[in-house]
């Protein structure tokens, strides 16, 4: 995490170590770790797992971790108000046009899971701006960084080999999501992909936070699911219900919280 006059709350979710895959290209050890998951009964794509099942109780304990607390700093969480954006999400795609679809569908079905305004817009009116970087999109991005913080950490994820990452922007005073950035690789492909798509833009909507005690979900680091579950489809319903409101602290959301889990899963 970087701060700034804001808060640029940056998540990425692999490292690999360039210098022990450096024979290999960028894409082959993308493709290479991708099956070797997959091998390992891990990127599943069931979004109701029958084997990990969760209670009211459960859902009601990962939307606390996973909305009132920063991605840990120095292995720290540190506890945060609710955040989330309030007004128009306006998105564009920057780079190669390798998944262009997949990204209007996961944008149109976060529209409709949280009632906010999304809609796709020409780059210089973007408040959330996906890159898809090749070579050439990397030089770009590269001059484009006018804040020192971001430039850095920035540079940090092109010159190692990571997989994507997230930066959202919002301050103390007024927790409200002003902006993002996600970012893959361009040499990512297939499922692989598709995770970094519905992680980084699903926790740039407020759910910054990765926990792994949290399951079935994307929210943690372990890459059991690649794409979002039911589980978390209702972790952002919440987040999106009209009676919450950014700042909220977690004393005073979670009553409201609950009552909003007993509608939507009644019974459960």
């Amino acid at each position: 995490m970087i701060k700034s006059l804001a808060h640029f709350c940056a998540v990425s979710v692999v490292a690999f170590s360039a210098a022990a895959c450096a024979p290999a290209s960028k894409r082959e050890i993308f493709a290479e770790y991708q099956d070797r998951q997959i091998a390992r009964g891990l990127l599943r794509t069931d979004r109701t797992p029958a084997d990990v099942t969760f209670s009211n109780d459960d859902l009601a304990e990962h939307f606390r971790r996973i909305a009132f607390f920063d991605y840990p700093s120095d292995r720290e969480y540190v506890p945060k108000r609710l955040t989330r954006w309030e007004g128009p999400l306006k998105w564009s795609l920057f780079g190669t046009p390798q998944g262009n679809n997949s990204v209007s569908r996961l944008m149109d079905h976060l529209a409709r899971l949280t009632n906010l305004p999304i809609r796709k817009v020409p780059r210089s009116e973007a408040n959330f701006l996906i890159m898809i970087l090749g070579e050439e999109e990397q030089r770009i991005a590269r001059r484009s960084m006018s804040d020192r913080g971001m430039q850095s950490y920035f540079n940090e994820f092109l010159e190692a080999v990571f997989d994507c990452g997230a930066i959202t922007q919002w301050s103390d005073s007024d927790p409200v999501i002003r902006s993002a950035l996600v970012y893959l690789h361009g040499d990512l492909d297939g499922l692989y992909r598709e995770l970094c798509f519905h992680e980084e833009i699903a926790q740039s909507l407020g759910l910054f936070s990765d926990d792994p005690t949290v399951r079935p979900s994307i929210f943690n680091d372990d890459e059991e699911f690649a794409l979002l579950t039911t589980h978390d489809e209702l972790l952002l319903r919440i987040l999106y219900d009209p009676r919450l409101r950014s700042g909220m602290t977690a004393r005073e959301a979670m009553p409201v919280v609950r009552r909003i889990i007993q509608e939507v899963r009644p019974g459960s």
